[in-house]
């Protein structure tokens, strides 16, 4: 994972002092699905597990890469096995080559080169963690000879480290006020962001190459004298992107664009495509880079993009709520590994009258499902208020999906409203969802706002919100089960440093590291003009029974 975080502006700065966007390499998690070799610090290990026949007509493994006993290997190595000679294909399967770890079996692409046999993981191999590449006796030569004994190769993935902070805008101009970023399986990364020239705000970006391992120079993506107004921001496994903005200018109409990253010519077009005319909208790109754009129009409205023709298909509508009346609001969006997506948001049937709902786009298809049980409505989720602010996830364990909201109930006769977080997961096979439950209990004293939501391989999600009580607002976090919302533990993540923290993001790789960036306030609340800092939190969510984050760091 690569996160990058840009502060929000100093009370104490000058006044004329330019704010940077600056990025701190943190490596989590990264993808594993490219390259070969490793690096310079690897640590070669040994190749006594290699078969030491005095047959030289013996079918036998030569060498197996990384090596038994490697160390400080790289995540995304490419793992291989040198046969003394060319194997049958149709022996060479997921049941007689293999890659484990903590979390099980590793998925991922078998190729035969000659006697060579490549491994190429399509998930996340873990940094600080243990696997075991083997190649078992049932892999035959071409003559039916089976191999002369297994093979097994136990490795280890680099430890987790931070980089130099370094700018990232040389070249920039402008004060910038919002940046994202996303990282590819393989290991390019984009950073994007919104920046203010005292006219209007621009939008710049930079790409990271994991090959230079340098970010490139900063560049400006939309050229016009449009106003930016918001932006979002998604990536493929492919190294590749697209970036979709809400624009506004003088003498023009209020519209909603989008690029792709061109991966041949490494830069971005010049010219966007316009996917709708102004609606606030979200944004999701699946593996191969199709992307679904939704908003909002009183129902929720989709918008395929086709990678392979480059293509923006018509709008569809997302969901069939709004038939009864009312309207639909606050839409996110989510693929799967397999090009289905889902959409969750919430639906007013009246001003103070609310429920979360979703609907199912079926990739083969691309398609909405008009037949979703009670039009797709969340069981337990009405409250007389609103539910807002939804976020969706994959079940990476169960292929299902799952949403997480903000919900405030007005209470007038206290005056005090009751905001918590909502979830509920929805289930492909039956096409309905679990009844909401609440993340966080209900209370008056309590505001609540939800910050990110993610995922594991293994099944567990984790949820981060901020919660203002008093004169304070703290970062808590969320240890999910993603199939029944079961929550393992609740727990403060910046409980070390006190002050108030606002944005912040997440990550959860498929071993349990967890980690968490945000922006903390000096003084108790984000609004209260003290100095903000960036600071970040490491976790392990699993095993269970253990502290979830450690200590709190600048």
């Amino acid at each position: 994972m690569f996160m990058l975080m840009q502060g929000a502006a100093r009370a104490a700065r000058p006044r004329h002092a330019r704010t940077y966007v600056a990025g701190v390499l943190i490596v989590v998690g990264l993808a594993a699905c490219g390259g070969g070799g490793g690096s310079s610090g690897e640590t070669s290990g040994s190749q006594s597990n290699s078969s030491n026949s005095t047959n030289a007509n013996a079918f036998a493994v030569s060498r197996i890469e990384p090596a038994n006993g490697a160390t400080n290997v790289v995540p995304e190595r490419l793992l291989s096995i040198q046969l003394s000679r060319e194997p049958n294909p149709a022996s060479v399967n997921d049941d007689t080559v293999e890659v484990t770890g903590v979390e099980g079996r590793i998925p991922g692409k078998i190729t035969v080169e000659g006697a060579k046999i490549l491994f190429r993981p399509s998930d996340a191999l873990t940094l600080s963690s243990e696997y075991k590449f083997t190649i078992k006796p049932a892999v035959k030569d071409m003559r039916g000879n089976a191999l002369e004994a297994e093979t097994t190769s136990v490795f280890k993935i680099r430890e987790a480290a931070l980089s130099n902070a370094a700018n990232i805008d040389t070249g920039a101009t402008g004060e910038p006020v919002q940046v994202k970023i996303v990282r590819s399986a393989t290991g390019d990364a984009f950073a994007v962001w919104r920046s203010y020239d005292g006219t209007r705000h621009n939008l710049w970006a930079n790409h990271y190459t994991p090959a230079t391992n340098a970010w490139g120079t900063a560049t400006l993506i939309e050229t016009t004298d449009v106003d930016i107004i918001s932006f979002e921001l998604g990536v493929d496994t492919k190294g590749g992107a697209m970036v979709l903005w809400r624009q506004s200018g003088p003498g023009t109409a209020d519209a909603v664009v989008a690029l792709r990253y061109d991966t041949t010519t490494q830069q971005w077009p010049a010219t966007p495509k316009k996917v709708n005319s102004g609606s606030p909208t979200k944004l999701a790109v699946d593996a191969n880079g199709n992307a679904l754009a939704v908003w909002n129009v009183g129902a929720i409205r989709g918008r395929y993009y086709d990678a392979r023709l480059d293509q923006w298909q018509p709008a569809t509508y997302a969901e069939f709520t709004s038939v009864n009346g009312g309207s639909s609001v606050s839409p996110s969006v989510v693929f799967d590994a397999f090009g289905n997506a889902f959409v969750a948001f919430g639906y007013q049937r009246t001003w103070l009258a609310s429920v979360a709902a979703g609907n199912l786009f079926t990739g083969a298809t691309r398609q909405w499902d008009p037949s979703l049980p009670d039009l797709g409505v969340v069981p337990d989720s009405f409250v007389k208020g609103f539910n807002l602010n939804f976020q969706v996830g994959v079940d990476k364990l169960f292929n299902n999906f799952f949403a997480v909201w903000e919900s405030i109930e007005f209470n007038p006769d206290s005056g005090k409203n009751k905001t918590t977080l909502r979830a509920s997961r929805f289930s492909k096979a039956s096409k309905t969802w679990l009844p909401a439950q609440d993340i966080v209990e209900p209370s008056p004293e309590l505001d609540v706002r939800l910050r990110r939501v993610a995922t594991s391989k293994n099944g567990r999600a984790l949820v981060l919100w901020t919660q203002t009580e008093g004169g304070r607002t703290a970062l808590k976090s969320a240890l999910v089960w993603a199939d029944d919302l079961h929550v393992f533990t609740r727990d403060t993540v910046d409980a070390d440093v006190g002050g108030g923290a606002s944005e912040a993001q997440v990550d959860l790789t498929p071993c349990g590291t967890a980690l968490a960036v945000w922006l903390q306030n000096e003084g108790g609340r984000p609004d209260d003009g003290s100095r903000t800092n960036v600071y970040f939190n490491l976790g392990r969510a699993f095993p269970l029974g253990q502290a979830l984050w450690g200590k709190a760091m600048p």
